[in-house]
């Protein structure tokens, strides 16, 4: 192994490095190789698009990931060590912990959608906006946002690094919520025929995600944040965090899912809450005041009792 992963693994708990825990390597892997399946299908679409292509493209994608995900397996096998043995409870509590972050922020997200009324909800449309044209080819690089998800939660490792990230997480989804409650935003979207595997996807999204939570943008949000937190511990994966951020951003324009202004702010967002985190690093912070508050309060307890 290259010393410099190494030694980042040492140095800031960036999960780098192949030893330690195999399963949670192999899932940053199949997300890594799922993403990869996506833009390959988006590829084949684009040239070469037909209906009877949907099912076996729906299925290549899984086959795609799942194959170079079981490659990477057997070239690193070595490296990983046995795959039976019994992880840490760290690991285990992460494990977990990464579950329920997902399940609470897609059921919240629809939860929120749940109670909104689309007649009631505002539009933000700019003048550009008419102009950029439906292109459905974007809709498997909007896909991309869920492996890009849990990129992050599987490469950090370390304990008070994860914490903070999840922290982080939270802070930018429940945001987004409050938002979308205090002022809806609906988009109108246009209507098409199923003919390829990008419109059949296309389809179920629209089906399954009510044309409502448009302001912000919790695609480009979320992105944002997780490539900006990959830019954090190491500057060439944060660069193509950020990248795919941008690309899955300017994705959820070109499928009709938000409006411009939704981007703008969305990406306001983003930045922010990891500045709150990462720079500014409030979880600290609030640690020390919350811990300044407690000795004065037990000062004043013990002046009060001693009188």
């Amino acid at each position: 192994m290259p010393h410099w992963m190494t030694k980042i693994d040492r140095s800031t708990g960036f999960f780098i490095s192949k030893y330690g825990q195999p399963y949670r390597w192999l899932c940053l892997r199949l997300a890594l190789n799922l993403t990869i399946a996506l833009f390959v299908l988006t590829a084949v679409d684009m040239i070469y698009p037909r209906e009877f292509m949907i099912w076996p493209m729906y299925w290549m994608e899984f086959i795609i990931g799942f194959s170079l995900t079981y490659f990477d397996y057997l070239r690193c096998r070595d490296r990983l060590g046995p795959m039976n043995r019994r992880p840490t409870r760290v690991a285990t509590t992460q494990g977990f912990t990464i579950v329920g972050l997902f399940a609470v922020w897609s059921l919240g997200y629809f939860a929120v959608q749940s109670v909104v009324n689309p007649a009631t909800a505002h539009t933000l449309p700019m003048p550009f906006d008419n102009s950029i044209p439906f292109i459905e080819y974007f809709t498997l690089p909007y896909v991309a946002l869920y492996p890009m998800f849990f990129v992050p939660l599987l490469l950090i490792r370390e304990p008070k690094a994860f914490d903070r990230l999840v922290t982080a997480y939270v802070a930018c989804f429940v945001t987004c919520w409050f938002v979308f409650l205090t002022y809806p935003v609906h988009i109108e979207r246009p209507s098409f025929e199923v003919t390829n595997f990008s419109f059949w996807v296309m389809s179920v999204i629209y089906s399954a995600d009510n044309a409502v939570n448009c302001f912000p943008s919790i695609h480009a949000s979320m992105t944002l944040l997780a490539g900006l937190i990959l830019w954090h511990y190491h500057r060439v994966y944060g660069a193509i965090g950020i990248a795919l951020a941008a690309l899955i951003s300017v994705s959820t324009l070109f499928i009709k899912q938000h409006y411009v202004m939704d981007i703008v702010f969305s990406t306001v967002l983003g930045y922010a809450v990891y500045h709150a985190f990462y720079v500014y690093e409030i979880d600290n912070r609030m640690a020390g005041w919350w811990e300044t508050a407690k000795e004065r309060g037990n000062d004043w307890i013990g002046r009060l009792t001693s009188d």
